[in-house]
């Protein structure tokens, strides 16, 4: 969740007064983002995660580490992945995504312990672990060990803490949320910047502008700069700054994007939960109203009509209308729907291809199942099953 605008200017107050040695009001503000766990969301998570954060990778403490992973939905089974490889996958991920994408500088270590950004193991349901306190315990410990142990050598190993924050979300004030918000809050007090309070003023019209539409231009954008007295040789450090907290983004590296600005993320976030949304086990076919038309898909992997469907996740491709119609619901006007699709296609989310006569009313916008329709026609076959399969029908031919 992000600051909103009157926080911002609360802010800037209490900064001024604190200046004028008017308050020595405490003004720390900490934004907290849920990233979500399943698998089908990866894709959009480099967009979020950036170096300048602090991250917590959340397991169950009575998921064995040596199991495989469970699904959402217990009728599709396990993952291929055990409950350890998966917490080791989303401390890559935010390694890759944070440090080895952004090709950041190495920065000073927090404390002198740990380096930016941090990764805390926060292990929850504590409380149905069994035996005593000192039980419990030894089994945190044995499975914070063999965590650890895994991330022997591994490059991200200076990121991760140390220890241990083992919750219990059933009681008022858990000793391990405690440790973990004071641990955290550390962290992110030593990662803080002092900015100029022009930044402040500038991260207020973004915002402010940023409540009735989703990118600006980076033109305009140094327009508003220049506004809040902010010279065109630092723009870039101050979109790099903003982009670095959650407030936009902004990629200057990517040819295609550099000179757009999102200054709204929670709308770019409502059209991600149009297009990738993880379904409630059988949410869909249980309605009534739905049945005839799944039975259609069922029986011809087609569907009759777009229309009678309010998501999108379902299909592997959707109409421009549906898409402009879908933008329309999110707020974004019809004039920004090339823009947003676009960006989403130039950070592969979906495939679209506006130059392109016979493709540019169509968007692909279920990459993994427009992969499975390739595998269905290119497929590599192993010399021995060819083999077979021509035995087989030089037999049948002859009988």
């Amino acid at each position: 969740m992000g600051v909103s605008t009157n926080q911002l200017k609360e802010m800037r107050k209490k900064v001024i007064d604190k200046l004028a040695n008017k308050s020595s009001e405490p003004s720390d503000v900490t934004c907290i983002w849920d990233y979500a766990g399943q698998l089908e969301y990866f894709i959009t998570h480099r967009i979020f995660i950036t170096d300048g954060n602090s991250y917590g990778v959340v397991f169950s403490l009575v998921d064995a580490l040596d199991k495989l992973a469970k699904r959402r939905d217990p009728k599709k089974g396990h993952f291929e992945m055990t409950n350890l490889q998966m917490i080791i996958f989303w401390i890559r991920l935010i390694y890759e995504y944070a440090v080895l994408l952004r090709d950041s500088e190495e920065k000073p270590l927090i404390n002198g312990i740990i380096a930016s950004p941090t990764i805390s193991l926060i292990g929850t349901h504590k409380d149905l672990l069994t035996g005593s306190d000192a039980e419990k315990q030894a089994k945190i410990d044995v499975v914070l060990g063999k965590i650890l142990e895994e991330l022997k050598g591994k490059p991200y190993e200076r990121h991760v803490d140390r220890e241990m924050y083992a919750v219990d979300n059933t009681t008022a004030l858990d000793e391990g949320i405690e440790r973990l918000k004071i641990k955290v809050g550390g962290f992110m007090k030593s990662m803080a910047r002092t900015v100029p309070i022009n930044w402040m003023d500038f991260q207020i019209e973004v915002q402010e502008a940023g409540k009735t539409t989703l990118r600006m231009s980076l033109d305009k954008i140094a327009k508003i700069a220049d506004q809040c007295g902010i010279n065109e040789d630092n723009v870039i450090h101050v979109l790099n700054y903003l982009n670095d907290l959650g407030i936009i983004l902004y990629s200057p590296t990517n040819k295609k994007l550099k000179n757009t600005v999102i200054i709204n993320i929670h709308m770019l976030i409502g059209i991600f939960m149009k297009i990738i949304t993880v379904v409630e086990p059988d949410d869909v076919k249980t309605a009534p109203v739905m049945i005839q038309y799944w039975r259609k898909f069922d029986e011809t992997s087609t569907f009759l009509s777009l229309e009678h469907f309010s998501r999108v996740d379902i299909f592997a491709f959707a109409i421009l209308i549906i898409i402009a119609k879908i933008a329309d619901q999110c707020g974004i006007n019809e004039d920004n729907v090339i823009h947003v699709l676009n960006y989403l296609n130039d950070l592969g989310i979906i495939l679209y291809s506006p130059t392109n006569k016979k493709l540019k009313n169509t968007v692909i916008i279920n990459i993994h199942m427009l992969i499975g329709i390739f595998m269905k026609i290119i497929t590599v076959v192993e010399p021995d099953d060819v083999k077979i399969q021509s035995v087989s029908s030089c037999t049948h031919m002859c009988l």
